[in-house]
């Protein structure tokens, strides 16, 4: 017993010190020494959680709650698993189960908002945050999430300080980046703006290179090689380096999304002077392209997000949901899509598969600027789209992220982007339907 509970308090120290698969392989052993410890089941399923593995966390959930049906962390848990998987009715009677087992289990209560706010219920939403921090008013997920909800309201003022709460999902600021940049005039310093989070984080972002360097800073550019000729090229940028690598010298950092924070945007002051990204001139064309001899219009298409983003399915389309698009007469598409989502849709006559040619940004942006057009969900090639300048069509979900607020068909980050609605949550016939709609009155620009 003395050798069981050594194994459970090593995956405690491994989970806490971020190496999950050390913890799963403890909590592991744990519950097959005593398959009735719900507790242990329980670390087993938030191991594997942060793993990316949700159906066997949901697993673990659920035998922690056939143990101990009043474990409402394990409760929690499962409700989070569920809504990652769509199933929501489910999710919520897991995670209202667990507040009404232990009413002051912040994890749940930010669980349920979370998912109401996917619902559309934002009220109900600010109202969970709003009582998570009258209880912990640092807690980061309720700051996190009340800040994501100002944002998408658009209420800019208080929700970039809410919004400092995130927890990055790329690398976390270590000791090579200090001091943060808080704002300070940054005249005659050298400044590092490293990216944290996606590729069209970053490439939204981008766009305040310009303006810190109008400001006397010396600004250096730190992101993912893919991007590193393009960003070479942005307006203020005096030197790109590789995220991968260790960081230049410098006198201030920031990650880039604090940017908006520190340089006080509002939606009335967005940085814009027009398009920020360009291929290099001259570059030839990635891919070989038969010449458009019919007058088609030339469309590039993405219908998918990163299947590794825990909440990819709220964004993204089937092949099934987006085939009736492509039934669009008089349309030439060039295919964005990579892997096994684009070997998906299969050969048409109509369709060119490009992506798996493509092998950075530079590659995606001259096709972009190739084409009369751009579709995609909210993932990387819309924001690509849209800092290029190009005609960009986003597909959005019901309650989409932050950035593309509520309502309104463009976007003020991107003034060539035209947004696509969701009129109820995971319902996209429509919005393939208005955008088929669309195209066939679509004017070349």
């Amino acid at each position: 017993m003395l050798s069981l509970q050594r194994t459970y308090e090593a995956g405690l120290a491994h989970f806490r010190a971020h190496r999950f698969a050390e913890a799963e392989s403890c909590f592991r052993t744990v519950v097959v020494a005593d398959p009735r410890f719900a507790t242990g089941y329980y670390m087993l399923g938030t191991a594997l959680n942060f793993l990316g593995k949700w159906d066997a966390a949901a697993d673990a959930f659920r035998a922690a709650i056939a143990i101990d049906p009043k474990l409402a962390r394990a409760h929690a848990g499962l409700g989070s698993m569920l809504e990652r998987q769509g199933r929501i009715d489910e999710a919520e009677a897991h995670l209202r189960e667990a507040i009404t087992l232990d009413p002051g289990l912040n994890l749940a209560c930010n669980a349920l908002a979370e998912l109401l706010r996917g619902e559309g219920k934002l009220r109900d939403a600010r109202t969970l945050y709003e009582a998570v921090l009258a209880r912990t008013p640092e807690d980061r997920l309720a700051r996190f999430g009340r800040g994501f909800l100002s944002l998408l309201e658009g209420d800019f003022a208080s929700g970039w300080d809410d919004y400092e709460y995130r927890v990055s999902t790329g690398r976390p600021p270590g000791p090579a980046f200090a001091p943060q940049w808080r704002g300070e005039n940054p005249a005659g310093k050298t400044l590092l703006i490293y990216d944290e989070q996606g590729l069209g984080d970053t490439i939204q972002c981008l766009r305040y290179a310009a303006p810190l360097a109008k400001s006397g800073a010396r600004v250096i550019v730190s992101v993912p090689a893919t991007l590193t000729d393009l960003a070479s090229r942005v307006e203020g940028v005096h030197r790109v380096v590789a995220s991968d690598g260790a960081p230049p010298p410098f006198d201030f950092c920031a990650p880039m999304l604090s940017l908006p924070l520190h340089c006080r945007t509002t939606l009335a002051n967005i940085p814009w002077n027009g398009p920020y990204l360009s291929p290099p001139p001259g570059r030839a064309m990635p891919v070989a392209i038969p010449p458009n001899d019919t007058g088609q219009l030339t469309v590039a298409l993405a219908w998918a997000g990163n299947p590794d983003n825990p909440y990819n399915y709220i964004r993204s389309l089937s092949i099934s949901q987006i085939e009736p698009l492509l039934e669009t007469r008089g349309v030439r598409w060039l295919v964005l899509q990579q892997g096994a989502t684009a070997a998906e849709l299969g050969p048409r006559n109509n369709v060119l598969h490009l992506g798996d040619q493509l092998t950075n940004f530079s590659d995606i942006a001259t096709i972009i600027c190739l084409a009369d057009l751009t579709i995609s969900v909210d993932t990387s090639f819309c924001h690509l789209a849209g800092a290029l300048g190009r005609a960009v069509w986003t597909l959005l979900s019901y309650v989409p992220d932050w950035r593309w607020l509520l309502q309104r068909p463009d976007s003020p980050w991107y003034p060539s982007m035209r947004l696509f609605r969701q009129s109820a949550p995971r319902d996209w016939a429509p919005v393939v339907a208005n955008v088929s709609q669309a195209l066939d009155h679509y004017e070349k620009m």
